[in-house]
């Protein structure tokens, strides 16, 4: 059976950057139809083309991408791709299956479409694509961290953490009080999974950072920012945000579109 599938991006780069990955990794599933815009996507999806999945930008050339789903009805599995979290929960709404953040890397694309193989596979040709979203459970995030010392393990509150740091290969905590402790990550990736992604923001490859830590942040060097604590956070370290998360951290510091 023949894989078809679309891409809506309105990012050039990003388009090709995809389109590269896909062919790579997917070589035998067939790209039948991109766009850029919502007005050319309503159109398209109007026809009732057959496909397979989508991956599918949210900010396009003239408008939201949720303007296609309130023009016409699809029921299509939905791979979104885009640089802001604060649709993630609308998203879901929509038939979305996997909800990637850009810059979009071969490990998620891949990840992403081995999650709709696995739909395929253990759902009949009578799916409802509507109730995809029931079939995995939503991912939980951890409301503790464990922390060690020599031979002992003992706990720490996630709200009581201001900052998490790599250090020489370590992943240490630092909490509000300033008191530094070696967590039990093995790198920073695995915190940022595991941690609620709207109180906690990966701001640079070495330093993941807390909402309720922060009071401020202003311009720095190079396109850079540098994060002011609260006068109650007692820490020392300089935290800053590096120029290619700068205006995806700015938007996540605007806060989340509650529906």
């Amino acid at each position: 059976m023949s894989v078809r599938y679309a891409i809506i991006e309105n990012e050039y780069f990003a388009l090709a950057h995809l389109k590269s990955v896909l062919a790579a990794i997917r070589p035998k599933y067939d790209l039948v139809f991109t766009s850029e815009s919502v007005e050319e996507s309503v159109a398209f999806f109007k026809k009732k083309p057959t496909l397979d999945f989508i991956f599918m930008d949210i900010e396009l050339v003239d408008g939201n991408c949720f303007e296609i789903f309130a023009q016409v009805e699809i029921e299509i599995p939905i791979i979104f791709t885009t640089a802001y979290n604060q649709f993630a929960i609308q998203a879901f709404k929509v038939n979305s299956i996997e909800y990637i953040l850009k810059p979009v890397s071969e490990q998620a694309v891949q990840g992403a479409l081995e999650k709709w193989e696995k739909i395929i596979r253990v759902k009949n040709d009578t799916v409802s694509y509507k109730n995809l979203t029931t079939f995995f459970e939503e991912k939980q995030t951890k409301d503790r961290i464990l922390i060690t010392k020599g031979d002992t393990y003992s706990f720490i509150a996630t709200t009581e953490i201001a900052y998490l740091v790599s250090e020489d290969k370590y992943i240490l905590l630092v909490s509000f009080s300033g008191k530094k402790r070696l967590t039990n990550y093995t790198n920073l990736s695995q915190a940022e999974e595991e941690l609620d992604k709207a109180q906690f923001f990966k701001v640079s490859r070495n330093s993941i950072v807390n909402l309720n830590a922060i009071d401020n942040v202003e311009k720095y060097f190079n396109g850079r920012l540098l994060i002011n604590f609260k006068s109650d956070v007692k820490v020392s370290n300089k935290i800053v945000v590096s120029a290619a998360r700068k205006d995806v951290f700015l938007n996540w510091l605007g806060g989340n579109i509650k529906n």
